[in-house]
């Protein structure tokens, strides 16, 4: 075995950023870690018996390549077999394409060859015999307010033990630590042992500690998936790493982090990493500027004429239209928490809402009446229903429909019809290969989707 995977014999949680598209990775886990680049454009399981660099690679008995390098990924064990007994295996990285791994609600972005260098490193620098806590820090580049910031204190090798975390500050305090020097945008890209943070979290939040092992110890496994007990899971108090353990932590360390990185957390980093015109606009969309300057200009539907504007955010969609300054853009939370405070609905329910069956979109909405649009999946069916307070009319636009109402059952194609009366017992249901396509027009006093009785549904929603 090489020395590099000796470093993966430690338990890592490995929170990474790679680029190609926007790809996450994400390493969590304990026992023996090990990853093959290799020459293909997937990932598979394979035995970790050995793997090492230079050896033949294959995958259902076909060689696809040769091992070139180490990388990062996590190790995969058998379920429902004593652990003495259990095969391990190791999920293996392509070389040209990188792909989804696992997930980080951000999009960081850097090459992948850098990140592994730095996440490297960091393992080297502190991990291996210390247990610390590494993050990756960015040399900021301007007085940003929408990111956090890490304050470094004495150095350790290529590293620096971190004096405190700072939140996301305003203009006049981004601009001082950037005078001051000595700070870093904390790039929420941590290294550390999986078991070192658990003992973290124990001492600093034993709330979260207890109420996941509750859910744990209710879950049900379903081959290759693990389902946390749904209300002790709900339970769980909501807390980032940031907050639970690193800003807590006597052994924070920061690693300047030397690849490029955007957490694309907001409309203006989408206008820094936006292709430019010549006038410094990134246009998507049905987009018209004239005379218009260094302006992030995107359209969802509807055109946006722009006409001598400059270093504006302007964003259609079918909900809401967003108009800020570039720089005001981290902002749009001010408006988010004022629709809360109006109890308006635009912030958490989208004119287009995603089912297990397929989507509906609002197209329009009265007294007595509202109108929706429905996209049912090939194979898929909605539940065995009924409404208190309202009835639908359903006009199949294309695709095949099967429809339940009462004790009948109907075949519909494009351009028929029928009728749902208010109580009555209703399914509808795609039995084709094609999506379905149905206009639903609704009457009565009430549209809630609370008045919705399921009597059996596909989705254990009943």
């Amino acid at each position: 075995m090489s020395q590099k995977a000796n470093y993966f014999k430690l338990g890592l949680f490995v929170i990474g950023a790679i680029a190609a598209g926007v790809i996450v990775l994400t390493i969590i886990g304990t026992g023996r870690f090990l990853q093959k680049r290799i020459t293909i454009e997937t990932y598979f399981n394979e035995s970790v018996q050995g793997l090492d660099i230079g050896s033949k690679m294959k995958y259902r008995g076909v060689e696809v390549g040769q091992v070139t390098r180490i990388s990062f990924t996590y190790v995969k064990y058998e379920q429902d077999r004593p652990m003495a007994d259990r095969k391990r295996y190791v999920l293996v990285e392509a070389q040209i394409q990188p792909r989804l791994v696992g997930g980080r609600a951000a999009g960081d972005i850097a090459s992948p060859e850098s990140t592994a260098m730095e996440v490297e490193k960091g393992l080297r620098v502190k991990l291996a015999p210390q247990g610390a806590f590494v993050v990756f820090g960015i040399t900021p580049s301007s007085p940003h307010t929408g990111y956090g910031y890490i304050k470094q204190c004495a150095p350790k090798g290529d590293a620096f033990v971190v004096d405190r975390f700072v939140e996301k500050p305003d203009l006049g305090t981004a601009q001082r630590f950037l005078a001051e020097g000595g700070y870093f945008w904390n790039s929420g890209i941590f290294v550390f042992r999986a078991d070192r943070y658990l003992a973290e979290l124990e001492r600093h939040r034993p709330d979260v500690v207890k109420q996941v092992k509750l859910a744990m110890a209710a879950a049900q496994r379903d081959v290759d998936f693990v389902r946390p007990e749904r209300d002790a899971f709900l339970a769980v108090p909501d807390d980032s790493i940031d907050r639970a353990v690193m800003e807590r932590t006597r052994d924070a360390a920061v690693v300047p982090a030397r690849f490029g990185w955007s957490d694309v957390g907001s409309w203006s980093a989408l206008w820094t990493l936006g292709v430019k015109d010549e006038l410094g606009n990134v246009s998507q969309g049905d987009v018209l500027a004239r005379d218009s300057h260094g302006s992030y200009l995107r359209s969802e539907g509807r055109l946006i004429a722009a006409v001598g504007v400059e270093n504006l955010v302007i964003i259609e969609t079918s909900d809401a239209l967003l108009v800020s300054t570039r720089e005001r853009a981290d902002d749009v939370k001010l408006a988010v928490e004022e629709l809360k405070r109006s109890r308006r609905t635009e912030h958490a329910i989208h004119r287009r809402v995603y089912r297990p069956w397929g989507y509906y979109e609002s197209i329009d909405a009265g007294e007595r009446f509202q109108v929706k649009r429905l996209m049912v999946k090939p194979g898929a069916r909605l539940s065995l229903q009924r409404h208190r307070r309202r009835a639908e009319h359903w006009v199949v636009v294309s695709g095949e429909a099967k429809v339940t109402r009462g004790d009948e059952e109907l075949r519909l194609t494009a351009n028929q019809s029928t009728y749902i009366p208010t109580g009555a017992k209703h399914r509808l249901e795609n039995p084709g290969t094609e999506p379905l396509f149905v206009i639903e027009v609704q009457s009565g006093d009430y549209f809630g989707e609370d008045d919705i009785e399921r009597f059996a549904d596909d989705y254990h929603r009943t």
